[in-house]
C-alpha cells in the first residue's frame, strides 16, 4: 500500500476526512470571494394600475476586499472597498464618460456595513428572518428564509456557500419586487477584466469637486444630481436605497 492510500485508510479509521479530499472541497467552493452575479429585478405594478414596469438588471462583482455593483440601465458602477478599520471606501464610475468620483469613508453616510455591499442584504436583516427549508448539498446548499411584517412580506433563497441571494421577494399590499439570480460568473479572468476596466477610468476626489467647477463632466453630474454622498442599505433596480424596509 502506498503512502497516499495509507493516509486515506487511517483517516477513514479515525472518522475524519483525508487531507487531500478537504482541499478539493475547499477549492471547489473557493469562488465565494471572486465571482460575478447578474440579477433581474421585476417590479409588479401598483394596485389598481395596469401599467407594467420593465425588468431591470443589476450586477455584483466580487474580488477579495472589493465589490463592484453595476446598474446597467444607468451605466453606473459603484466600487466598494472595505478598509483595514472596517470602514467603507467608494468610487462611483460613470461608464459613458469613463470617469469616476471617489468618496472617502468619512464622506459616506449611513452605517458602514460591509455585508450589505458584499451580498446585497445585511447580515443583521437576514438574522431577523426565520429560517425554513434547506436543499442541496455541499457547495450547492440553499436556505429559505421568511419575514412577515405588518405591511410587508419577505422571502429569501440564500446560497450558503456563495453568500448570495438566489431569490428575494418583497411584497406589500400595493406592490412587490422580485430579485432573481440569472447568471453566475465563476471564471476568474472574466472577473479580473471587470475590475481592470474600472481601474482605467480617471477619478476625482469628492472633496476636490468645488475647485473644478469648469470641468464639463462634473458640471453635468452636479446638474443630474449624481454628485452626492455614498449610498447605504439594500438597493433597488435604479440604484436607490430601500431604506424604508429597514435593511
Amino acid at each position: 500500500m502506498n503512502i497516499r492510500k495509507k493516509i486515506v485508510a487511517a483517516g477513514l479509521m479515525l472518522g475524519i476526512a483525508a487531507p487531500f479530499n478537504v482541499s478539493a472541497q475547499q477549492h471547489q467552493c473557493a469562488t465565494a470571494n471572486k465571482l460575478g452575479a447578474i440579477y433581474e429585478i421585476e417590479m409588479s405594478p401598483e394596485a389598481g394600475s395596469s401599467a407594467t414596469k420593465p425588468i431591470q438588471k443589476l450586477e455584483l462583482w466580487r474580488s477579495g476586499k472589493q465589490v463592484a455593483i453595476r446598474y446597467p440601465q444607468k451605466q453606473i458602477t459603484e466600487l466598494w472597498e472595505q478598509t483595514k478599520n472596517n470602514q467603507l471606501h467608494m468610487v462611483r464610475y460613470f461608464e459613458a464618460h469613463q470617469r469616476g468620483i471617489e468618496y472617502q469613508p468619512i464622506e459616506i453616510k449611513g452605517k458602514h456595513d460591509w455585508s450589505v455591499k458584499h451580498q446585497l442584504i445585511s447580515d443583521a436583516f437576514k438574522g431577523r428572518m426565520t429560517p425554513g427549508e434547506e436543499s442541496g448539498k455541499g457547495c450547492d446548499q440553499k436556505q429559505h428564509y421568511s419575514l412577515h411584517k405588518e405591511h410587508e412580506n419577505y422571502h429569501l433563497v440564500w446560497l450558503k456557500t456563495l453568500q448570495l441571494p438566489e431569490e428575494l421577494s418583497v411584497k406589500s399590499q400595493t406592490t412587490g419586487t422580485h430579485w432573481t439570480l440569472k447568471q453566475l460568473i465563476k471564471d476568474e479572468k472574466t472577473v479580473d477584466k471587470a475590475f481592470d476596466l474600472l481601474a482605467q477610468y480617471q477619478t476625482v476626489d469628492f472633496t476636490d469637486i468645488g475647485d473644478m467647477e469648469n470641468d464639463p463632466f462634473l458640471r453635468k453630474m452636479i446638474n443630474l444630481g449624481f454628485v452626492e454622498h455614498g449610498h447605504s442599505g439594500f438597493y433597488d433596480a435604479e440604484g436607490n436605497d430601500i431604506g424604508s424596509h429597514g435593511h
